[in-house]
């Protein structure tokens, strides 16, 4: 693959270190190349080329192209130590080794450039300087010694470090839009076995690495329920992806469904455009604002310019619609008649606007196709604001005066084009009167006209052509802004005698001078149809009377109020009289909100007055944060300019009312605490952090007993300190000796003024109790004759339980179970009781045997402990005397 660049400057360079040997055998091939000799230490040469043609070369075998009668072993060399050098070029590299070769050319008007090597130690470095040459005798006339810049040289920037002698050529990328010079791939030292008949080739370019990147809008005047298309283009294409970060201005996102400033759009390797980036205009962009923001490409490593072509405005208006005018054309039979539909917003495509004649039926009195003929449509061109269609009328021949019809757009078969909705608004109907061309016709000399306000006479003039054979009467009709008889007066209203032959009349109109600031005003004269003469455009006429006092500025009111959540708070401005242009006010913002932090406004500092229109809004954006804060103020203060002058209203103090009032809930719903564990907090969260103290309140509840089982200090309420997260009401525990049962104290927040009450608003907190009931017998021991019957022991309880539960003892002794006495193996102990009794009954038997002991001794269970006398021996005493004895001998 070969391709040529032209390069406005090649520089070629050589540095030789290392042994001897090899430095003279390359300063020998060196200086035999260019036709020099040089027997001293290290040299540097270097020549100009100018406007040499470079040559790209990829796997090239001819000796004669790469400058090297070695090219076996160059070739060999090259797969051991290149392995991906990098070639500044549009074109993409086809392989893993690419030469260069320059031409001849003019080395100082008196030989051929040269190619030489260029050689590296592991660990040194290489770069390429430029030394002024001679232009007398083309010699060099600086040179480079042990290897540091010489004063006033241009240094190369580009520097490549080497290694050892298997390291890899080393090359270099630029940035975007950047200009380097030069640019060289130096390969590795050469091993001392190879040399080469002639310098070897070294990868030298120079790129004029110019890349052109620049965003565009489709469309760049955008209306509302638009869809705007964001590229990115670059020339000429390059080797790498382009990544063009979008950032969108306030307004843009203000007035569109941007979610942000994360947008990226990527130009790929070896392409000129982007994919597009698509985002859409709201529909409620306000009637009559055009709003310009901006839309600006950021490239990594590439400083912005705000006059680039990265840096693109956006216009956005109110949603598109269209008008049909004139509001009556008057033609004469035979003519066309022209009609033209308003866009107020051009679009991208043609749109059809369809057409129909409403009154065709009912008061036209001109009938198609008699009169006319109809026109279905007019098609707006893209790009177009306007667009126009002619309605063909008909000569009759048959007098009479005038007929009248009417065309209008037909909103029911009126089509949107997908990305931006059309509507049809008023006026959206022509009217169109064909005059009899056999009478004088009567138009206004002009369509409108302006006069000062001052005490003197102003004539309005018609045009009467032809002349009329006899006189008549012209009627004329008038209204607008200006009040007749405090603004002007007018002799004989709304009649004009015309006297036969006359070329021209006039409306007197007699001009008042007041001391009122007022608005431009206007009186607009219509002429009428009527016996004797038709009518022709201009049939209108607006005389503006321009008032002559200067307009002042005010605010409506001195202050207002607003909620942090409200969104866009509209301060609204007043003049005194409507400019006639548009008129920029001026005003300065202070207080103690932050602007950008706790609310915005495009272009702060002044706002458009539009011509024509005596109030605007500014709007104040508010922020509406998750702070809670003070309440803040904005303070806009009007400021005098060119055009008006500023009234006794001139400062307006906008509150804003924090709405984050700090939520208070509990860290956790519930809790335990061991009677004998001290003091217990219950934490409360607040969020967010308060602005300033505010008394926390709650309430106390539970079947635990304040002040007897736990005691709060300050129950009730607890203080939260400004810019606090949490705070802690304090419970102490009271440990008491009674055994009870576990108790609840239950804390339930109660709302204020200063906050709320979140979730969990309630705390139970249980305290369980530490004091077990102990058991013991009354008695060590006791004793009952066999004849008793049933025998009660008594156990003490203390203290009383609070459960009822269940007492357990063993038994032992001599006495049998069941055959001396009968016993249960527990006894129930009710709650509350401080004793009770556990039954033994005896057995009386016939036996006369010896005393007999039962041994009951308690043992521990749940619910109790057992005391220190926890064994009780019961004696059974016999009272069986012997059986009588018979003694018998034998």
């Amino acid at each position: 693959m070969k391709g040529e660049m032209h390069s406005r400057k090649i520089i070629v360079g050589i540095f030789l270190f290392g042994g001897e040997n090899l430095f003279r055998v390359c300063v020998r091939h060196a200086l035999n190349f260019v036709g020099l000799w040089v027997m001293f230490s290290p040299i540097v040469v270097l020549g100009q080329v100018h406007t040499p043609t470079v040559q790209f070369h990829t796997d090239v075998t001819d000796p004669l192209v790469l400058l090297n009668p070695n090219l076996q072993a160059l070739e060999g060399r090259e797969r051991e130590v290149v392995h991906d050098p990098v070639m500044l070029s549009a074109e993409r590299r086809t392989s893993a080794f690419e030469a260069i070769r320059v031409s001849e050319g003019d080395l100082s008007q008196r030989s051929p450039a040269s190619v030489l090597p260029l050689f590296t130690h592991g660990g040194s470095n290489t770069s390429i300087f430029v030394p002024p040459i001679d232009p007398t005798d083309g010699s060099v006339g600086n040179h480079l010694r042990d290897f540091k810049h010489v004063q006033g040289n241009a240094q190369n920037s580009l520097m490549i470090f080497g290694e050892d002698s298997n390291a890899a050529i080393t090359g270099s990328q630029p940035p975007l839009d950047t200009n380097y010079g030069n640019f060289a791939v130096m390969m590795d030292e050469l091993s001392r076995g190879l040399e080469f008949g002639s310098p070897s080739p070294a990868m030298i370019m120079d790129p004029d690495a110019n890349l052109e990147v620049c965003l565009n809008l489709s469309p760049s005047e955008a209306a509302g329920g638009d869809s705007v298309a964001v590229t990115a283009t670059v020339q000429p294409v390059h080797t790498q992806d382009i990544a063009v970060k979008l950032e969108f201005g306030a307004g843009t996102r203000l007035h569109s469904y941007l979610s942000g400033n994360n947008v990226t759009i990527t130009i790929p390797a070896g392409a000129s455009e982007s994919d597009p980036f698509k985002f859409k205009i709201r529909e409620n962009v306000k009637k009559g604002w055009k709003v310009q923001s901006s839309v600006e490409g950021i490239i990594p490593n590439v400083p912005r310019d705000p006059y680039g072509c990265l840096f693109q405005h956006l216009n956005m208006g109110p949603p598109r619609t269209i008008t049909l005018g004139p509001d009556e054309t008057v033609v004469e039979e035979g003519d066309r008649a022209k009609i033209v539909a308003v866009i107020s917003y051009p679009l991208s495509s043609d749109l059809k606007v369809p057409l129909h004649y409403p009154y065709a039926s009912t008061t036209d009195t001109a009938v198609d196709p008699g009169d006319y003929t109809s026109l279905d449509s007019i098609i707006i061109k893209a790009g177009e604001s306007s667009g126009s269609g002619q309605i063909q009328t008909h000569k009759d021949n048959a007098g009479g005066g005038y007929r009248t019809f009417t065309v209008a757009i037909d909103d029911f078969t009126l089509v949107s084009p997908t990305y931006a909705p059309v509507y049809a608004v008023d006026p959206k109907e022509a009217k169109v009167v064909i005059n009899d061309d056999d009478v004088p016709v009567v138009r206004f000399d002009s369509y409108e006209s302006s006069v000062d306000e001052a005490d003197t006479e102003y004539r309005v003039f018609v045009t009467i052509d032809p002349p009329p054979v006899s006189g008549f009467t012209l009627n004329y009709e008038f209204v607008g802004t200006a009040t007749q008889g405090l603004d002007y007066e007018i002799e004989n209203p709304r009649t004009v005698a015309v006297s036969a032959g006359s070329k021209q009349a006039y409306i007197s109109v007699m001009i008042k001078d007041d001391t009122d600031i007022e608005n431009n005003e206007n009186i607009i004269f219509g002429t009428r149809v009527g016996a004797g003469y038709t009518i022709r455009q201009p049939i209108a006429h607006t005389l503006v009377i321009k008032d002559n006092d200067t307009p002042e500025v005010n605010f409506v009111s001195s202050s207002s109020s607003v909620e942090e959540g409200i969104g866009t708070q509209n301060v609204r401005v007043t003049l005194t009289s409507a400019p006639a242009s548009d008129l920029t006010l001026s005003y300065t913002l202070s207080g103690t909100a932050d602007e950008d932090v706790d609310y915005t406004i495009i272009n702060s500092g002044t706002i458009i007055m539009p011509a024509k229109t005596s109030s605007v809004d500014i709007p104040v954006v508010i922020t509406n944060d998750t702070e809670d804060e003070l309440v803040e103020t904005v303070i806009l203060t009007l400021m005098p300019a060119t055009g008006y002058t500023v009234g006794s209203q001139k400062e307006h103090t906008l509150t804003i009312k924090d709405n984050d009032t700090p939520a208070a809930h509990f860290a956790s719903a519930t809790g335990r605490v061991k009677e004998g564990d001290g003091p217990h907090t219950v934490s409360v969260d607040i969020s967010p952090s308060p602005a300033s103290d505010f008394t926390l309140s709650y309430t106390l509840g539970g079947t635990a007993d304040e002040d007897s089982d736990y005691t709060i200090t300050g129950s009730g309420t607890v203080s939260v300190s400004a810019g606090s997260k949490q705070v802690k009401i304090p419970v102490v525990v009271t440990d008491d000796s009674e055994d009870e049962l576990d108790e609840t104290v239950i804390l339930t927040l109660t709302a204020g003024t200063e906050y709320s009450v979140g979730s969990p608003g309630e705390h139970t907190l249980t305290i369980t109790d530490n004091d077990e009931p102990a058991a013991w017998f009354a008695l060590v021991e006791s004793s009952v004759p066999e004849d008793t019957g049933t025998h009660e022991i008594e156990v003490r309880i203390d203290p009383s339980p609070a459960n009822d539960f269940t007492l357990s003892y063993t038994l032992g002794g001599t006495a049998d179970e069941d055959s001396d006495y009968t016993i249960t193996g527990s006894v129930l102990v009710s709650a509350n009781a401080t004793l009770v009794n556990i039954p033994v009954t005896i057995i009386d038997d016939q036996l006369d045997e010896l005393d007999e002991t039962v041994i009951l001794t308690l043992t521990s269970a749940t619910g109790y402990t057992v005391g220190s006398q926890k064994e009780h021996t019961l004696t059974i005493l016999d009272d069986d005397d012997p059986s009588e004895v018979t003694l018998r001998l034998e």
